[in-house]
């Protein structure tokens, strides 16, 4: 199954001048391209860009970025830069084996929804059930006297039917669905050329998502989502990196989050880990680039928030808590001790500083850890206690990734929460025992942790 990628640079260039499109910067833009056709990769696959002239200049001869397969046929394309769906359109229709298209702005740790694609159904992201802009870009086509399709936009508002596919993912083996998308939405296009070419941007979601599960309902194929469950129109769960690569499998960053200082540090955090490579390659691109000036404080308390949110809601809280309580209260662990300690994210072999109830230990090999003139760069969680060193890769750690790119105490984090006021007086004992469980179970997990309580729990 072909893996595609669809970059039209002639809206970003001709409204903009340059390739940031609708994201805070061309460089955060170019990460994003990179992240998720390397994630892709990762998983195996064979990817195909779709491009024109310009986005093969900035994407494989300017970035580098190793494609598979690179075509230039969107050169060709005559629509409007304020339509840009139509160029995925097209490419959708193309396509004469079976594929899956994914956005520039989706990332994936897991492709299990490529599988067991029958030629009966079609693939997407998740299904869009009374989303209101549908239904208002609908009306003001009316309004205005445009000349639909009267099989899929009703002269009477009642029978109009607002559910459309959200196209972050797309694709299966159904080409006729493709190919009928596009005769119909170019046609749509060319039957109402001028009234077109005024619409804003937000009615590429319409000729796009609603016309295609329209279409697919009268060719009676099967959907199938990435995401079965219902997603509330405005839901935020997809802009959120905090919980992958375990918990979470697939982030989307839709509409305004390509410009939210918070979620593009972690796209930064995220590709520099997985990728350190072409990071810095892209970092060096944009070398005099400073998109978040004067605003470091404000992404380490967005990301403080979200840890402290999130260690509420770690897995087995309850059992864990019942086996710490325990040794907490036989007196054989000290909690304020442990949280003393300075925490890094660190490159190699650096190691937190430990507290005065730990200058006992001694330092044992890092196996895991690239060696001293290893040119890999591998940031990992480092912590010593009772007498182990235990290291964690950086795999679902985004929100902390600001937190301790320099060494901080579990104190020193309890006390930004308290300045937050995220923490009653009353609470303090319980923030101290999540922030415990935060940072121990995910430095060493919740089975390992079992054991090593209940050796030192019994000698």
């Amino acid at each position: 199954m072909n893996v595609i990628h669809t970059y039209w640079s002639k809206p970003s260039i001709q409204s903009k001048g340059d390739h940031s499109s609708s994201w805070l910067s061309e460089k955060h833009h170019a990460m994003s391209w990179a992240f998720s056709m390397l994630r892709i990769k990762k998983l195996g696959h064979t990817i195909i860009l779709y491009t024109d002239s310009a986005g093969y200049d900035w994407l494989i001869n300017k970035l580098g970025l190793p494609y598979d397969e690179v075509k230039t046929e969107l050169d060709c394309l005559d629509i409007p830069e304020n339509l840009w769906s139509l160029a995925k359109i097209w490419v959708y229709s193309q396509q004469k084996e079976p594929f899956i298209h994914i956005d520039g702005d989706v990332y994936i740790w897991d492709d299990a929804f490529f599988q067991n694609i029958d030629d009966l159904s079609v693939v997407c992201q998740h299904i869009e059930r009374g989303y209101p802009y549908y239904e208002e870009q609908y009306h003001s086509l009316l309004q205005a006297k445009f000349l639909l399709p009267s099989e899929y936009f009703p002269s009477d508002p009642d029978l109009f039917k607002n559910t459309a596919l959200n196209c972050g993912v797309i694709g299966g083996n159904a080409f006729q669905l493709f190919e009928n998308l596009w005769e119909t939405s170019s046609t749509l296009y060319y039957k109402n050329k001028e009234k077109c070419r005024a619409l804003t941007e937000k009615y590429n979601t319409l000729f796009e998502q609603y016309l295609i599960h329209a279409i697919a309902g009268t060719l009676h194929l099967k959907i199938k989502p990435v995401f079965t469950q219902e997603v509330i129109f405005n839901d935020d769960f997809y802009i959120e990196f905090h919980s992958v690569p375990f918990e979470k499998k697939y982030v989307h960053l839709l509409t305004a989050s390509k410009r939210t200082v918070r979620l593009l540090k972690e796209l930064e955090n995220r590709l520099q880990y997985e990728f350190p490579m072409y990071f810095q390659k892209i970092a060096s691109v944009y070398e005099a680039v400073n998109d978040f000036p004067d605003l470091s404080e404000q992404i380490i308390n967005d990301n403080i928030r979200k840890v402290y949110e999130y260690s509420k809601t770690l897995p087995n809280q309850d059992a864990l808590n019942t086996i710490i309580y325990d040794l907490l209260y036989a007196d054989k662990f000290k909690i304020d001790d442990f949280l003393s300690n300075k925490f890094l994210l660190s490159e190699k072999h650096h190691t937190i500083e430990l507290s005065n109830g730990y200058n006992g230990l001694v330092d044992k090999s890092i196996d895991s850890l690239p060696e001293e003139n290893s040119t890999d760069i591998i940031q990992h969680f480092i912590c010593k206690w009772n007498n182990r060193i235990f290291v964690e890769e950086i795999n679902n750690w985004n929100n902390l990734l600001c937190v301790f790119e320099e060494k901080t105490s579990g104190l020193e984090l309890l006390e930004m929460i308290n300045e937050l006021n995220l923490i009653n007086e009353e609470d303090v004992d319980r923030a101290k025992e999540l922030v415990f469980t935060f940072l121990i179970s995910k430095t060493i997990g919740f089975q390992e942790l079992k054991i090593i309580i209940n050796n030192c729990s019994h000698p």
